[in-house]
């Protein structure tokens, strides 16, 4: 019974972390070639959300590329995790929330 529980939560992390890891990527994993962002092992420009955190766990970043390019709203953040700024990269605006 114990090893069956044991057995059952291995199965449902593994498949957790390989559907996390099929969405959005860190951006300090990605590689830029010719001015567009890639994940690793991938020919193919990145589309998607991704995000970036502090030491501290905070987040730092956050905005999504499109054909591996940014694209629409990315918000950067303080280490306290208050948002340091919001900039569209479609219609060119930025908020300043210092």
């Amino acid at each position: 019974m114990l090893l069956d529980m044991i057995n059952y939560l291995i199965i449902s992390l593994l498949s957790l972390s390989v559907g996390v890891s099929q969405q959005n990527w860190n951006i300090e994993l990605m590689k830029e070639y010719g001015g567009l962002i890639y994940t690793p092992n991938s020919n193919k420009p990145y589309t998607r959300e991704i995000y970036s955190f502090y030491v501290n766990g905070k987040k730092k970043l956050d905005g999504k590329y499109k054909n591996g390019e940014e694209d629409g709203k990315w918000t950067s953040y303080n280490k306290d995790g208050s948002v340091k700024f919001v900039f569209d990269r479609n219609n060119n605006y930025e908020e300043n929330d210092q």
